[in-house]
């Protein structure tokens, strides 16, 4: 079938080749055979392939190791290419591949650019990082030892969590805790090499990551590793809110109090550490509001994975001004406990699932709405289970405030699960819960008599069809008179 493929998109695209062909590589015109100009032979003929693209990065990892080298390490990109009389070959690579050869490429007219690559050498698997210029050998700026110098990383003002990350596990420590950005301002320190690195987050150690020299850096890169001495653990409380278990999410660090600036793609995680860290089970419930009246002191941009146990561990740096707002947290607490009822339902036992919060009746968001949720309604309104839920406001749309609410499995009550204000365009959800008696919905009672009805019916034909037809046997063995 494949090979049927190939043959049709040879046939009727012959300027696009099929994956699997396999072909040579090389880099031409550089200083050490580790080094030059991309090319390809294709066709009985070498070609050179075009520097632009978003895969250009996959392009050279999968160039260097076809030549033996263990990954590509820089990329310079001329301002123009050079005159070819060659062909000229523009490549598409998803990530997947293990060849350059299994990515899709067609020939082109004109490069703007060509692709010329440093490889890694193959005794080259690191090389050495240090921190220097810091209070402590953990805490400092950024230096890499490339081509028998000592050159610094170019800083910037955005967080730059996989470079930290991967130069502190290379120093021996176990994450980084900061990451800045600080002003050069020792001239006696310009001569050095500047490099500007970018990572993926899929590297193993920071050689593998894309890193090019630049002639001026305007900011150094300053990490701060956590130390083998220090806890992996620093205090946080919850400040300005109605009772211990709820209010504005602060941590000691440094000697100070701090609150922690809001980033929403993490907050659950944040959320639930900060009230384990406090003797809660979970967190319920986190907002953001923009400000924190009477707070000062520093303020922290805090981000978790999800695979952190403590706060300490999840990457932190230090910010001037919380841009999207402050960290409200409700840790989940008995007190929370918040009637619900279900109403717009023929029954009592079914229809809109509605919930008192904040002393107000309002409905929940059909978004990442579960049986699970559904299952814990049903039991506090003293059911057995849920049937099935409902979604699009079946049981009538409501004007009132609404809430999502999430739950991992694992929570007893409806209070426990995490809850946000109702997103933009969410729908109401509706519940119908099990019987009171027999944990069985009405609909399904009703399916098991009609079920039992016909099955009973069945039983009387059949036992009228096998009574018939042992009398037709006894007539016809009658004995002749």
């Amino acid at each position: 079938m494949l090979i049927y493929v190939c043959f049709l998109a040879l046939v009727c695209f012959p300027h696009v080749f099929c994956q699997g062909e396999s072909y040579e590589v090389r880099l031409a015109d550089g200083l050490s055979p580790s080094e030059g100009r991309l090319e390809v032979f294709i066709q009985g003929k070498w070609g050179m392939v075009c520097g632009e693209g978003s895969s250009r990065f996959k392009i050279g990892d999968l160039a260097c190791k076809q030549l033996g080298y263990n990954f590509s390490v820089e990329i310079v990109r001329p301002t123009t290419a050079p005159v070819a009389v060659r062909p000229q070959w523009s490549f598409s690579c998803e990530g997947t591949e293990t060849s350059l050869s299994q990515c899709i490429h067609n020939e082109v007219q004109n490069c703007g650019l060509d692709a010329i690559y440093t490889c890694a050498s193959p005794k080259e698997s690191s090389y050495e990082v240090r921190l220097s210029h810091g209070p402590y050998p953990w805490d400092g700026r950024l230096e890499v030892f490339i081509q028998g110098k000592w050159g610094i990383v170019c800083g910037s003002e955005y967080p730059r969590f996989e470079i930290a990350d991967l130069v502190c596990k290379q120093l021996g420590y176990k994450f980084y805790v900061e990451n800045t950005h600080r002003q050069i301002t020792d001239p006696t320190r310009t001569t050095e090499p500047k490099w500007s690195v970018s990572c993926q987050g899929i590297e193993t150690n920071l050689l593998q990551c894309t890193h090019n020299e630049y002639h001026y850096c305007r900011d150094d890169f300053r990490i701060t590793c956590a130390s083998p001495k220090e806890a992996y653990a620093y205090e946080v409380r919850l400040t300005n809110g109605p009772s211990p278990s709820e209010g504005l999410l602060e941590v000691f660090f440094q000697g100070k109090w701090g609150i922690v600036c809001n980033r929403e793609y993490s907050s659950r995680t944040i959320a639930d550490l900060t009230c384990k860290q406090l003797g809660y089970i979970m967190s319920v419930e986190a907002t953001y509001p923009t400000s924190a009246p009477g707070v000062v002191g520093p303020r922290w941009f805090v981000k978790c994975d999800g695979t952190e146990t403590t706060l300490w561990q999840c990457a932190h740096n230090e910010v001037h001004y919380c841009y999207s707002g402050n960290y409200m947290i409700t840790c989940a607490s008995p007190k929370d406990k918040f009637d619900v009822r279900l109403s717009g339902g023929s029954s009592p036992s079914e229809g809109r699932l509605d919930v008192y919060i904040n002393g107000e009746w309002g409905t929940v968001c059909d978004t990442e709405f579960s049986s699970d949720v559904a299952d814990l309604a049903c039991q506090q309104l003293g059911y057995n289970h849920s049937f099935d839920f409902t979604k699009n406001a079946f049981y009538g749309e409501s004007s009132r405030p609404g809430w999502q609410l999430t739950c991992d499995g694992d929570r007893t009550y409806l209070w426990e699960c995490y809850r946000q204000s109702k997103p933009y365009g969410c729908g109401d959800v509706g519940v119908r819960c099990a019987s009171l008696q027999a944990g069985i919905a009405t609909g399904t009672i009703a399916g098991i008599t009609i079920a039992c009805l016909l099955f009973v019916t069945m039983l009387i034909v059949i036992t009228a069809i096998i009574y018939a037809s042992k009398n037709r046997n006894q007539f016809h063995t009658l004995p002749n008179l």
